[in-house]
């Protein structure tokens, strides 16, 4: 770790409590290239948190860091107006539906929302529902960007086999990812869903959204962020601040245990024990260690493409089982556009493996000629 990233990891730390700041202080003394703390923030997205370990240790915030903490204080506040616009419109509409990550994690893990910094609202409903939400969201003026255009039921049925999400965006810059599970994995939070135990967040005043129980919410932090090989600290960060604060003690770990978390939670839990000093609810062994290993060298990694060859790596070690690699290799052997644009009958739809380069081949050329115009 260079004397940057452990001052960013002292900020990171949670709750903000006499050890984090003194954490923070003895990080600080050990800086000299300040500029790094800003790139490494802002690589990491976690300025919002190091501006305010900085001030709560009583240390000079850097004007570069200030400056992107205000930026991105603005992105927020809109967000979080759009997130309890389209809730009070999906609830209108009878969708049951959980906002995850994001606002809403921010408000549950740290007590504000404005501390955790998002680029976009994540929005989980059923399967039943995922067509009529995302009409939804273009009657509130949201445009599809991925897929590239709207689905009928047909489109949706050959798009959701191979996807869990969809991508939309509003004309002021919001972008909403629908999604209508949270993992390709049976094995990994198989039976968690829209309808899974929730709790309401204040996001605004007296203003609240629903997003999962801190078991599930944890129980999903571990799968995604090890799904990325942790390579954001702001992930990690958010894993431990739910850890540490939640209000279901030593049956936490127990309860998200359950949800189906393959080797992610105790690795998660075993990583935020290293980067923030905290005393882990839960010890990695085995392959939870190898995530371990390769979390660290993805978050010190500055590359972008080594950043995702290290993750896919990681992507072997989730769960255990033959079972999760078979589907882990058919998920790499899928293309999404392939089923969108050249649709099989359901009978031969196992032919699309063997078609993934032709049809790309064919894509490309579509491409150039028009023919996704």
């Amino acid at each position: 770790m260079t004397p940057a990233f452990r001052l960013l990891c002292a900020c990171c730390r949670w709750p903000d409590d006499d050890a984090r700041r003194d954490a923070i202080r003895a990080a600080a003394g050990e800086v000299v290239d300040w500029d790094e703390v800003t790139r490494l923030a802002d690589r990491h997205r976690v300025e919002p948190l190091v501006a305010h370990g900085l001030a709560a240790a009583s240390l000079c915030v850097p004007v570069t860091l200030d400056a992107a903490v205000r930026h991105h204080r603005a992105l927020s506040l809109r967000d979080i107006g759009e997130t309890l616009r389209v809730a009070a419109a999906l609830d209108e509409a009878g969708i049951v539906h959980r906002f995850l990550k994001g606002a809403p994690l921010g408000a549950r893990a740290y007590g504000n929302p404005l501390l955790k910094r998002s680029w976009d609202i994540d929005l989980l409903v059923g399967p039943a529902d995922a067509v009529r939400t995302a009409a939804l969201l273009g009657f509130l003026g949201y445009d599809p960007r991925v897929p590239p255009r709207a689905l009928d039921e047909e489109e949706f049925d050959r798009w959701s086999i191979v996807s869990k999400e969809a991508e939309y965006k509003s004309p002021r810059g919001t972008t909403i990812e629908l999604h209508w599970r949270v993992s390709d994995h049976h094995q990994l939070l198989g039976e968690i869903s829209a309808a899974s135990p929730a709790t309401d967040v204040r996001l605004l005043g007296e203003r609240s959204v629903s997003t999962f129980a801190d078991p599930v919410n944890l129980a999903y932090l571990a799968v995604h962020g090890s799904a990325h090989a942790w390579s954001r600290l702001k992930w990690i960060a958010d894993f431990n601040a739910l850890l540490q604060t939640s209000t279901e003690g030593d049956g936490l770990i127990e309860q998200a245990s359950a949800c189906g978390v393959g080797n992610t939670l105790s690795a998660a839990a075993t990583l935020a024990g290293e980067l923030f000093g905290t005393r882990p609810r839960a010890l990695a062994i085995g392959r939870s260690q190898r995530l371990v290993a390769i979390s660290l060298a993805a978050l010190a990694e500055q590359r972008s493409a080594r950043v995702e060859a290290i993750a896919r790596r990681g992507r072997w070690s989730l769960a255990r089982g033959w079972g999760y690699r078979l589907t882990e290799l058919r998920i790499r052997a899928r293309g999404s556009d392939d089923r969108l644009y050249f649709p099989l009958p359901r009978r031969w739809r196992f032919l699309y493996p063997l078609l993934r380069i032709p049809l790309f081949a064919i894509r490309r050329v579509g491409r150039a000629g028009g023919l996704h115009n």
